[in-house]
């Protein structure tokens, strides 16, 4: 008899139980220190920041008001890997990920995070 692999079946080997903890740990809180950290620069002039700095790095596409935005995108694709990988029938997969790209989509059309026009049309076409 052949074993097919069945997405249902709970069968966690020891490794993943410190990829879970590393995906806790690490990975998920991620953004919300990324939030954190852009805070006291949300509508200011990214000119105060240092040019090699890493939050300079991350926030100089974005508007002004939008100095958060890098720690969203981090999120938004959290959300799909989430979905993604524990949902495990074929339809409510398809459903719940359709869904959550409508929905970032949209939310990413009406807040208009970019500083250039150029930029903001290329995220919401690709």
């Amino acid at each position: 008899p052949r074993l097919v692999i069945d997405g249902t079946v709970a069968c966690i080997a020891p490794f993943q139980y410190a990829a879970i903890a590393v995906l806790a740990l690490v990975v998920v809180p991620f953004p919300i220190a990324l939030f954190l950290w852009s805070r006291p620069y949300i509508g200011r002039d990214f000119e105060s920041l240092p040019r090699d700095s890493a939050l300079a790095t991350l926030v100089a596409p974005y508007r002004a008001k939008r100095a958060w935005f890098e720690s969203w995108q981090m999120a938004r694709r959290l959300l799909m890997v989430v979905v993604a990988a524990f949902v495990t029938d074929y339809l409510w997969r398809q459903l719940a990920m359709m869904l959550v790209v409508v929905l970032i989509l949209s939310f990413n059309v009406a807040a208009r995070p970019f500083a250039l026009p150029q930029v903001q049309l290329y995220e919401t076409v690709m």
